[in-house]
Order: C-alpha cells, then sequence, then structure tokens
C-alpha cells in the first residue's frame, strides 16, 4: 500500500539514457589469491585432522570433524559466487567523473566484505574443528577472537562509513558531481525488484544502502539456491 501511494510522486524516468564506454574494473579486491585463502585455511585444518586422525573421537554425540569442514566449504563457496557476481554483474549509474569512482568504490568495499565473510566463517569453523581433536583441545578458544576481532571491527568501520558516504558514496562527492546512483531498483512486485529485460543480477537499492536481487533475472534464481546450500547442508552433515 505504502508502494502505491508513493509510486505517484516518483520521478519519471528519463527518455535519454547515458552510458559509459570506459571498461569498469570487476575483479576480485586482493586478486583472486585472496579469494581462495577461506580454502587454503580448511583445506590445511582437513590436513591436520587427517594427520591426527587416531586422536579424533567417535561415538554417539560427536561431531565428525570432516562435517563442520564441509559445512566452510560451501559456505565459502557461495559467499564467492556472491562477491563475483557483485562484482561483475551489477550496473555502472554513474557515467564518469568522481561519482562514477565513488560508485565503484562502493560496490568493490561491499565485495570485499563477502570475501572477509568467508575467512571469518574458514576460520571459526576450522577452529571448531580442531577443538573437538583432544590433541588440540583448549589451544585455540583463547586465540579464536585473535583473527575474528579485526575482521569484525572492520566489518563496522565499513558499516559507519557506507551510512556516512551514502548509497554509491555520493555523500563523498562534491553536490555538484553528485549523480543518481540509486537506479531503476523500484520495487515493482511489492518488495522485489523484478524486471526480466534488466541483465543485471543485482541492483542498487532505492531506499537505504546496498544492492537487492533482481527477481526477474533467471541467474537471480540459481543465486538464491546457492544462497540455501549452507542450510541444507547443515541438515545433511550435522
Amino acid at each position: 500500500m505504502a508502494n502505491q501511494r508513493a509510486r505517484v510522486h516518483a520521478v519519471p524516468h528519463a527518455d535519454l539514457r547515458v552510458a559509459s564506454l570506459v571498461p569498469r574494473d570487476t575483479s576480485l579486491p586482493g586478486g583472486a589469491l585472496f579469494a581462495v585463502g577461506p580454502f587454503a585455511i580448511l583445506l590445511a585444518t582437513a590436513l591436520l585432522v587427517y594427520t591426527y586422525r587416531d586422536d579424533v573421537p567417535n561415538g554417539a554425540g560427536t561431531i565428525k570433524p570432516f562435517g563442520p569442514l564441509a559445512l566452510g566449504v560451501v559456505y565459502v563457496a557461495m559467499m564467492l559466487t556472491m562477491a563475483v557476481t557483485l562484482a561483475r554483474r551489477t550496473r555502472q549509474i554513474a557515467v564518469d567523473g568522481m561519482a562514477a569512482a565513488a560508485e565503484q568504490r562502493f560496490r568493490r568495499v561491499n565485495v570485499f566484505l563477502l570475501v572477509l565473510a568467508g575467512y571469518a566463517a574458514a576460520i571459526m569453523l576450522s577452529s571448531v574443528t580442531l577443538e573437538s581433536i583432544p590433541s588440540f583441545e583448549g589451544t585455540l578458544s583463547g586465540r579464536l577472537w585473535y583473527g575474528l576481532l579485526p575482521i569484525m571491527l572492520f566489518n563496522f568501520g565499513v558499516a559507519v562509513w557506507m551510512f556516512r558516504v551514502g548509497q554509491g558514496g555520493q555523500r563523498a562527492v562534491a553536490p555538484a558531481a553528485r549523480q543518481e546512483v540509486h537506479g531503476d531498483a523500484t520495487p515493482d512486485h511489492g518488495l522485489f525488484y523484478f524486471n526480466p529485460r534488466d541483465p543485471a543480477i543485482w541492483v542498487e537499492e532505492r531506499v537505504g544502502l546496498g544492492y537487492t536481487l533482481n527477481m526477474g533475472n533467471s541467474r537471480a534464481w540459481l543465486l538464491i539456491g546457492v544462497m540455501l546450500a549452507p542450510a541444507l547442508a547443515a541438515h545433511l552433515l550435522f
């Protein structure tokens, strides 16, 4: 109801569309090697579990050590899939100048957060796995925060930064150079953006910060299936 009442006050779409011919950076922050770091952490933990396999407790009520690691692989794969699609399957709304640079920086920070979420999951699940082995019991519980705390503080700092610079980082740009970066993410079907003619998987939120899925794109539904994979994996593994 609120959406229908607000639509009458919406600014009409312009008939003239402007596009930039300059290719944008669609790579992952830190590169591919940094992005696969969580998989390296999980693999190293799996090798340790295999090395100390004789010390792994068995019996009812015990968690199989490879269960959390398998869950970690699924979760990290989900976060990296979201990061890659966000980096490559979004639209550049601002055409050029400082506004375009601010929008790209805003998007890359969001992509970086998804990669860091994979690191946090890999560190936490690896610690849980090693703590289940008597040889490592009590050695990591007190040190876990040394790895997670910097990531949590960075996420908090980024959240504050996002609220300060606004959607697409446009508040950090001089008023004369700002461009509208909310795009066309108007909820055409209730709360969701649905536009089959739009090739983008992710579109800019009309209200608030960040991005939302284009439910009219079939690839977005595949991505939703990937997002549900960790929950399914947890149900099967535990």
